[in-house]
């Protein structure tokens, strides 16, 4: 948050910012605090310790340079990691059931955003839709909360032993 902020600054200084520019430093501000509120949501009214994908998160809010930067200091413990989000993760290797949040995707309108994340536990995964509204330019509130599909993956059944000759 603070290399977006800072880059609209540079921006305003040197008289460059166009209305679309304003509009994008918003928006990844307002997507921000949209993850945040949702991270807040499911550690502290939830009581869900389920570590968020940092990835997922790092990738929905765009991409910042000086990741975990915007996301608020006692919410940072909801992620897996803090550095290099996205680097070194291995693809999901079947039958291994580490318990995560993936942020899918953030869609902010004016008045209203809404957060589509899959949770996986365990064997199962499911969908949450979190729809936030805005009381302030850089807070949400909580609205709703909908929950579907819980989906039972199986692990991959380990290779038949070899029979002896």
């Amino acid at each position: 948050m603070h290399s977006i902020l800072t880059r609209c600054a540079q921006l305003a200084v040197l008289g460059l910012v166009t209305v679309v520019t304003d509009a994008n430093c918003q928006s990844a501000t307002r997507e921000i605090a949209a993850v945040n509120t949702v991270l807040d949501f499911r550690l502290n009214w939830m009581g869900d310790a389920t570590p968020f994908n940092a990835c997922s998160v790092f990738t929905a809010i765009g991409a910042p340079v000086d990741f975990p930067a915007g996301i608020q200091s006692p919410l940072v413990r909801g992620l897996d990691r803090t550095t290099a989000p996205c680097e070194g993760r291995a693809p999901g290797v079947p039958g291994a059931w580490a318990p995560q949040v993936l942020v899918d995707s953030i869609a902010v309108r004016s008045e209203t955003a809404t957060v589509y994340v899959t949770v996986r536990k365990g064997e199962l995964s499911y969908y949450e839709e979190y729809s936030l509204v805005n009381p302030g330019p850089t807070r949400w509130g909580m609205r709703e909360v909908r929950t579907w599909g819980a989906l039972r993956e199986y692990p991959a059944r380990p290779p038949a032993p070899a029979s002896p000759k």
